[in-house]
């Protein structure tokens, strides 16, 4: 009765409703079009779980790990010269510097003047660091003592050089040629040399530019607009020099620019292909294109309303809940499809208002699909992950939408020629009903086999691997892959770093914790529990840890040390005011106004930028940096223990694990979300059906389709990954109106059987066009989803069609529906 008032409410003001609808539509496109803010940046998408993953990728996203990009130059066979080759680094990198595209350009280092001028730092200040091997006790000894003037007489040094650089500052920042190939090695996992001041590769034939670009991997405008500059710098500098050289890039720019300009192309080609396939099904099924493009309009209402309510909602929508929702509202197709198939049965049959006939026969399957499938993309709302979050609003609004359209809109439309069911749902009809009579003949047997197939692929479920290798999901370009394993076998793979990270308000909170995980660390390296690490503390340590040695210090007897200098002094020749000046630091050690060590003095040093990379300021808080080599096992994981257990902003990082750590908190959560989504869908379905054996078989084909799917995938060797199982809530969702259209069919008051299944097998090519055609690409991500929609989609709708009619409770009665 409701819908007969809505439906004579909506007819009699058509025209009016039809106005607001175009100029709604047009002012909520305007205002999308003014207002929305496209994130790139998939990053901001990572979920804050249990292991505070979103703080660790932050780490690893301002260290720059995802974003360096390296520039690998060698000179060609034929023209090797050293001299060429450091020439054309050096106008290419003078080049990128004055692009403006960079933060920084690292490709040389010279040990020996940075030495020198940190040196100054420590001179007199050598009191402050005291590395915790320092034998202090020992300058109570004679022998000791002795030890040291000898020393003096071949190196012309004084005493206090001798204590500060030999012994408590020796080469803190680790500024000698080996040193620095040690930072990298430690750092990024780079293995690169020190010649004539430049990173070469260890074959000589190589020199490595390190640059951090200014803005992310992820932002494909900037990467295309870098890319182009640099291509052309490399091209001037070619048309400079007389010889011949080449320049290599690797880095995330290139991987995210590649990726995206992929699944650009193929989404391109697979939208093609799929409104193409899609005609020609309302083609052949409906013989007309009217209704297409009455569904067109109902998808690209949904569209624009979803769009519109996103940016309302959020200050900035993913390019990820674009195309996923896009797609996902293609669902809305099928109401469109359940109706004008609806409508050519009732046209067919001479029925004199074949509109309001056809959309009340499927009102109540619409409704009921409608409201199942608009809950399960409710449920994605209240997941941790952002994108599902956007999905969830994006899907709702536009499912809403283009329902309302569906059934209060497109009905009122007039076909003055009417729409008749077309040649290819003769032909599925006729072999539905010989189906139909062969399962009716051999009901037990049929209802066997589907209950085995669905067992045993359910318990294939259970042996299917899960690929958690975020790699499965990379690009496939094999340029771009040949160029990366060569730049990582001569370089190293910057993934494998093993990052120690402390976070706290200010710089000296965050060495105090430093000070500690240092020790740590030191302790780990004597006893070979890890290869060797790179920690600031040696020439940074909190105010705290220097009053500390100077406690050391000032505990000792300097006055009987200094008979012991001034007795071995005369011995050895030297003046007897020769050691005055080291004696009056000791002394000042007690002023208040010591000039303790800071960052400030570091700032001037030509290796500061390298430093600088150690510490991290995000939103007014400092984060500090410590690297290790290690191998994998049981005794690195006591150590992490052990050093976490430092504080509770003590965490360790890995790039790899940190990914690992992602794939894992995404499958638990889609699994979790998925497995709601049935619960919440079955007490939907209780209250609705009030019979527990309805609700059950409404949730069958999807349950059917999702199992055998994974165990067909599992047959064919393939691995599920993370774009699979978010495949399998479109299963449930699409699946879902299957199997509620069919049960409804054929136990409704009215049996609609005759027409149902062929609603239903069009809107199921209509998905298969619009997901499974993406089993086609290139790009794993999309055949990922391919698969499992093609899988899942066609045996859903298998289920539906004919298993349905075998277990279904049969029709409730008389009259209409």
């Amino acid at each position: 009765m409701l819908l007969k008032i809505i439906f004579r409410f909506v007819n009699k003001y058509l025209k009016v409703i039809g106005i607001v609808l175009v100029s709604a539509s047009a002012g909520m496109l305007l205002y999308t079009i003014l207002n929305i803010k496209l994130e790139q940046d998939i990053t901001k998408l990572i979920p804050k779980g249990k292991q505070n993953i979103a703080r660790q990728f932050d780490v690893i996203d301002n260290l720059g790990l995802l974003d360096q990009l390296l520039f690998d130059i060698s000179i060609q066979k034929g023209e090797e010269d050293t001299k060429k080759l450091i020439s054309a680094a050096e106008q290419f990198a003078d080049e990128l510097e004055k692009s403006n595209l960079f933060k920084s350009i690292f490709y040389k280092i010279n040990p020996e003047e940075t030495q020198a001028m940190i040196s100054k730092i420590y001179e007199k200040r050598f009191f402050l660091i005291s590395p915790e091997n320092f034998p202090f006790e020992l300058l109570n000894s004679e022998e000791f003592i002795e030890q040291q003037i000898e020393t003096l007489k071949f190196k012309l040094l004084s005493f206090e050089s001798i204590l500060s650089k030999e012994y408590l500052v020796k080469d803190p920042l680790g500024i000698s040629e080996k040193s620095i190939e040690n930072i990298f090695s430690r750092n990024v996992n780079y293995s690169v040399k020190i010649k004539n001041n430049i990173l070469f590769s260890e074959d000589d034939k190589h020199i490595l530019i390190i640059t951090r670009p200014k803005k992310k991997s992820f932002d494909i405008d900037f990467t295309k607009s870098m890319l182009k500059k640099v291509n052309g710098i490399k091209s001037e500098i070619k048309g400079k020099l007389n010889y011949n050289f080449d320049i290599k890039m690797l880095g995330g720019h290139l991987y995210a620019y590649s990726t995206a300009g992929m699944i650009k192309r193929d989404i391109t080609v697979i939208f093609i292909i799929s409104i193409t396939g899609i005609i020609l099904i309302y083609l052949l099924s409906l013989g007309r294109l009217i209704p297409l493009l009455l569904s067109l309009m109902t998808i690209g209402f949904g569209i624009i309303s979803g769009l519109f309510v996103l940016t309302l909602l959020f200050d900035s929508v993913h390019g990820i809940t674009i195309v996923f929702g896009s797609t996902l509202i293609g669902i809305c197709i099928d109401y469109s499809t359940h109706y004008f198939i609806s409508y050519a049965s009732k046209y067919r049959g001479n029925n004199s208002n074949p509109n309001f006939s056809a959309i009340h026969t499927i009102s109540r399957s619409l409704f009921f699909g409608y409201l199942t499938t608009a809950a399960v993309f409710a449920v994605l709302f209240f997941s941790r992950l952002r994108f599902l979050q956007e999905i969830a609003v994006f899907s709702f609004t536009g499912i809403t939408s283009a329902y309302l359209i569906s059934v209060f809109v497109i009905p009122q439309f007039q076909f003055k020629r009417g729409i008749r069911i077309g040649f290819i749902l003769v032909k599925c009809s006729y072999i539905l009903k010989r189906f139909s009579s062969f399962s009716k003949r051999r009901k037990a047997p049929v209802i066997v086999i589907t209950a085995l197939i669905f067992t045993c692929f359910t318990v294939l479920t259970f042996f299917s691997e899960f690929d958690e290798d975020i790699r499965s999901l990379n690009y496939t370009d094999p340029e771009l892959k040949n160029l990366e394993r060569e730049i990582l076998s001569r370089y190293g793979d910057i993934s494998a770093s093993n990052v120690i990270v402390i976070t706290g308000d200010t710089l000296n909170e965050v060495l105090v914790k430093n000070d500690k995980v240092y020790g740590i660390l030191s302790r780990a390296e004597k006893q070979s529990l890890i290869e060797s690490f790179y920690n600031i503390h040696p020439f940074l340590p909190s105010i705290e840890a220097q009053k500390q040695n100077i406690k050391g210090l000032l505990a000792l007897d300097w006055e009987s040390i200094k008979l012991k200098v001034e007795k071995i002094n005369k011995i050895s020749g030297f003046k007897p005011d020769a050691f005055d000046g080291f004696f009056n630091d000791i002394r000042n050690l007690n002023k208040k106004d010591i000039p303790y060590i800071t960052i400030d003095d570091l700032k001037d040093s030509p290796f500061f930028p390298v430093l600088d990379e150690l510490m991290v300021n995000k939103n007014g808080s400092t984060v500090l940096l410590s690297y290790f080599k290690a191998d994998e096992g049981a005794e690195l994981t006591e150590l992490i223990d052990r050093i976490q257990s430092v504080d509770k902003n003590v965490y360790y990082v890995n790039q790899i694990n940190i990914i690992n750590n992602i794939i894992e908190f995404l499958k638990k959560e889609i699994i979790k979300l998925t497995l709601i989504s049935f619960a919440v869908i079955f007490i939907i379905l209780l209250i609705l059906y009030k019979d527990f054996k309805k609700a059950l078989i409404a949730l069958l084909p999807s349950l059917f389709g999702i199992s055998v799917a994974i165990g067909l995938i599992f047959l064919f060797g393939g691995k599920i990954n993370i774009m699979s199982l978010f495949a399998m809530i479109l299963i449930v969702g699409i699946g879902l109106d299957y199997g509620i259209f069919m049960l409804n069919s054929t136990a409704g008051k009215t049996d609609t059987r005759e027409h149902t299944p062929l609603a239903i097998i069009v809107a199921a090519i209509t998905t298969i066009l619009s997901f499974g055609i993406l089993i086609v690409s290139k790009n794993t991500v999309l055949t990922s989803i391919g698969k499992i929609i093609l899988f899942g989609i066609t045996l859903t709708m298998l289920f539906s069609v004919m298993i349905i009619p075998l277990i279904s409770p049969g029709p409730s009665g008389k009259g209409k529906d």
